[in-house]
């Protein structure tokens, strides 16, 4: 019986201790200066793909910076200004980034996001009631 209740003592102690590793998204999003790595689209379209190619030109060697007030800044080279706004995440696995001067928010699915990690998809509008994703990587 004693070992039993051993047992039991270290498998929830384990288990606390597990669960108290996990760190939630706005902890993660906010732990640190993200570096631009790459945008990519599932599109065919060439427009889309040409575009998509002009943003990745513009951010590199970009800076991406979620501050704990639920601000963000993206900072690089090619860019005349910064850009900024405000960053929420919706049931850890929807980030929402609302650029200044633009009122439409921009909800993306969290796909991979860790210490050293993050990389989200936004569905984007195309012809025929389509849509195609945009998916931005960024590392630490």
């Amino acid at each position: 019986m004693k070992k039993q209740i051993a047992l039991l003592a270290l498998s929830i102690a384990l288990l606390l201790a597990l669960g108290s590793c996990t760190q939630d998204a706005s902890t993660l999003l906010t732990d640190g200066t993200w570096a631009f790595q790459e945008m990519t689209t599932t599109s065919e379209d060439s427009m889309i793909i040409a575009y998509v190619a002009l943003a990745e030109y513009a951010l590199d060697a970009a800076t991406l910076v979620f501050n704990e007030d639920e601000t963000f800044i993206i900072d690089a080279p090619l860019l005349q200004e910064a850009m900024t706004g405000t960053w929420s995440v919706v049931a850890e696995e929807k980030l929402v980034l609302t650029y200044d001067g633009n009122d439409a928010p921009s909800t993306s699915t969290i796909d991979v996001l860790s210490k050293s990690e993050l990389k989200y998809i936004e569905k984007i509008p195309a012809e025929n009631l389509q849509f195609h994703d945009l998916t931005t990587s960024w590392k630490r």
